[in-house]
């Protein structure tokens, strides 16, 4: 097989952007825990558009990988058998 320079460029650059992603969500995620932390109560109000917004988002990314960011929005069951996430 014949890597050719240009394939190596590209390795490396998608490595690094796989980094750099990892690193921004890893921030993220703790800012989020710190800013949880100052919160008066424990429980966060939102509207039903904000509702919405967060469980689109949750829901392409799964249960499995839902519940390792530490959510504020948990998937639920409902009655008739289809996944629904709540805020």
């Amino acid at each position: 097989m014949n890597i050719q320079p240009f394939h190596l460029i590209l390795a490396a650059l998608a490595s690094w952007l796989t980094r750099e992603e990892a690193e921004a969500i890893t921030y993220l995620q703790e800012e989020n825990r710190v800013l949880r932390e100052r919160l008066p109560s424990k429980r966060i109000r939102f509207t039903d558009t904000e509702r919405r917004r967060l469980a689109k988002k949750a829901k392409v990314l799964g249960r499995a990988r839902l519940k390792e960011l530490c959510p504020i929005v948990t998937p639920v069951v409902s009655q008739n058998s289809n996944e629904h996430y709540t805020v």
